[in-house]
């Protein structure tokens, strides 16, 4: 660990505070750019440690040092959000899978719930309409949780 980063500026990374900087460290010298995150250090504190500008008619985006995982989904959130691609599905990480599948006969979603690891994990529904778990037939609310088993899966239909 080389030193630890705070974020700058008025934006969704206000509250990435004291993570981690590892391997490397760029020090970024930020001119007419939106600087997203600085360096928290006696010497390198002047110096940006992620920066956001406009390219053009587009944005780019530069990570000057190696982040921890937190950050890094941190950092995807405010890009995604700021393009206009963030759903509430991005919440969903790693042990579990999400998936939709659209039926055009029906007209209806199916939604996929994986649970990839050997415990049990607790799952927010996703959809923006109630629905039903195909395997319980039971009725699903929007924003309800439910447990799924380890290496199980859950389908529903809305």
């Amino acid at each position: 660990q080389i030193n630890k980063i705070s974020s700058a500026g008025e934006n969704d990374l206000y509250n990435n505070k004291d993570r981690p900087v590892k391997d490397w460290v760029g020090l970024l010298e930020p001119t007419n750019t939106k600087v997203l995150a600085k360096y928290d250090h006696q010497y390198w504190g002047k110096y940006a440690a992620i920066t956001e500008n406009k390219y053009g008619k587009g944005k780019v985006f530069y990570v000057g040092s190696y982040l921890d995982r937190d950050t890094l989904s941190l950092l995807y959130e405010y890009i995604l959000k700021n393009l206009g691609l963030w759903s509430i599905k991005q919440r969903q990480i790693f042990p579990i899978i999400n998936k939709k599948l659209y039926n055009s006969k029906l007209n209806k979603n199916l939604d996929f719930y994986f649970n990839y690891s050997n415990k049990k994990q607790r799952i927010s529904y996703t959809s923006n309409k109630k629905g039903v778990d195909l395997f319980s037939n039971k009725k699903v609310e929007v924003g309800q949780t439910f447990v799924l088993n380890p290496w199980d899966l859950s389908i529903i239909l809305n």
